[in-house]
């Protein structure tokens, strides 16, 4: 049931980014991540996929937050804190994700991101996907 959900939202995004409809979004690959995995706190991207989307069935009010760095590092130079009334993808350097329970966020595989605060001790459960575009049978 969620991998259909994941899957659904997935294509939804898909058609959102304007991709061609003669494409579809199918999940590569599958983990999850209990608590704190040191794997996920250096900062990465997954090459081999399009969209990373990550599933939190789990997450404690003070847990580990997913950052998602903005690609366009130039927007630093021009756009300085005090600027900034409300932080964003269009106006800070990276995005910081504080997880709740039974939510879903769906990014760009290349966009690089970390999990901070390791050293948590709360709860937090992550079931994770990648995915391809593929094409659709007829």
């Amino acid at each position: 049931k969620l991998i259909r959900y994941v899957n659904s939202k997935l294509n939804w995004m898909h058609q959102q980014c304007g991709l061609s409809d003669k494409y579809q979004q199918k999940i590569t690959k599958i983990w999850a991540t209990l608590d704190n995995s040191p794997a996920t706190s250096e900062p990465h991207y997954h090459p081999e996929s399009f969209f990373s989307a990550v599933y939190y069935p789990v997450a404690s009010e003070n847990c580990a937050s997913l950052v998602i760095y903005n690609p366009c590092i130039q927007q630093q130079f021009v756009l300085r804190k005090q600027h900034i009334l409300t932080p964003n993808i269009f106006n800070s350097s990276l995005i910081e994700f504080k997880p709740v329970d039974n939510f879903l966020l769906i990014f760009p595989s290349w966009l690089q991101h970390y999990v901070k605060n390791q050293n948590s001790q709360e709860k937090r459960m992550v079931i994770a996907f990648d995915s391809i575009p593929v094409e659709k049978e007829t």
